[in-house]
């Protein structure tokens, strides 16, 4: 049996190619995918050969992805063929995924695919509002809007932030910020950025913080807007420390904390205040979108046959853009990202 990937051949290198499905194992799973979501930020530093990332080539290429499971092997019991999971580190750019059963999560009646393709992107933006722990009545502040961005937006928005602040360079998402619940928006250059933070947080500055670009420069400005004990979730991939920091004068007299927000960070089986599994993190943001309590939709836009691979990646200027592809015949995408400098 036959299955079409996406495989990262070399740096800017991709193909859509025909590979040999591996019998399945008594533990595993076996799903047809739906749609798989672009994770800009790794994927344009793996095509990229940035430091700092896992430098493989000539292998199937992304992590995640929604389907309906189509075979499991005799000792899965939690889940029946017919059912509709998310599939983490095990899914990606993919017409089949297969995998131990523990990497899958089923997706609640009435969620859209399209949007149940974008939580495991999203559930890294829950993630880095958690380890913030926000508290009503703080305020809160996203540095990035890309996917993940948007989603620890809305993340601290529930929380009780007010009020919540969204920062990026793009309009458009900054209209979306919005559109999802924004209180404020503004541009890292905008004129006396930092008197209108403390103008719009009672005089103190910004208290919890998702730090979203990967960006060292976008931390320093970060570090720059926070109150004394604020609290900033690096979730954002630095993988070039190119901008100096005055730890002293940002970090250490003003008690501010640094919360490293990468997926790895999570506790691998039980959750605690602060830290939950990363499947804990997708049945809430399931949950959350089941009951409009947060949305997926307004940070899709087109789908695109995944035969148009090299055209997605446009390896001239790696645009990556943002949101799902669907293996069966679509491909979601949205903002173009440089290929050095990214905001996502």
């Amino acid at each position: 049996m036959k299955n079409k990937c996406v495989v990262l051949l070399g740096p800017e290198q991709l193909e859509l190619r025909d590979v040999e499905l591996k019998p399945l194992k008594p533990d595993e799973i076996r799903v047809k995918n739906e749609y798989s979501c672009i994770s800009a930020g790794t994927e344009r530093a793996n095509i990229v050969d940035m430091p700092n990332t896992v430098h493989k080539f000539n292998r199937a290429f992304g992590y995640n992805s929604v389907g309906i499971i189509i075979d499991k092997g005799a000792d899965v019991k939690d889940f029946e063929i017919g059912e509709r999971v998310l599939c983490f580190f095990a899914g990606g750019h993919r017409l089949y995924t297969t995998g131990k059963a523990k990497n899958f999560c089923k997706v609640p009646d009435g969620v859209d695919p399209k949007d149940a393709a974008l939580v495991i992107i999203g559930g890294f933006g829950i993630e880095g509002a958690r380890m913030t722990r926000c508290e009503i009545g703080e305020s809160g502040m996203v540095v990035g809007c890309g996917l993940l961005g948007l989603f620890a937006l809305q993340s601290l928005r529930n929380m009780g932030a007010i009020p919540t602040i969204a920062i990026d360079f793009n309009e458009d998402r900054l209209r979306i910020a919005r559109e999802l619940g924004a209180d404020y928006t503004f541009r890292p250059d905008e004129e006396n950025l930092k008197e209108k933070i403390l103008a719009i947080t009672d005089g103190k500055g910004v208290n919890a913080a998702v730090e979203v670009t990967g960006s060292a420069k976008a931390l320093v400005t970060t570090l720059e807007l926070m109150a004394r004990h604020g609290r900033v979730a690096l979730t954002g991939c630095t993988r070039i420390s190119d901008e100096p920091i005055d730890f002293y004068r940002l970090v250490h007299r003003p008690g501010v904390q640094l919360l490293g927000g990468h997926t790895s960070a999570r506790p691998s089986t039980d959750s605690y205040p602060g830290y939950w599994t990363a499947h804990d993190d997708h049945r809430t943001l399931l949950k959350m979108i089941a009951a409009g309590r947060m949305k997926a939709a307004p940070m899709r836009s087109e789908c695109v046959n995944p035969e148009d691979v090299s055209a997605v990646y446009a390896s001239s200027r790696c645009k990556i853009r943002r949101s799902a592809s669907c293996l069966t015949g679509a491909l979601c995408t949205r903002t173009d990202i440089d290929k050095r400098r990214c905001a996502c």
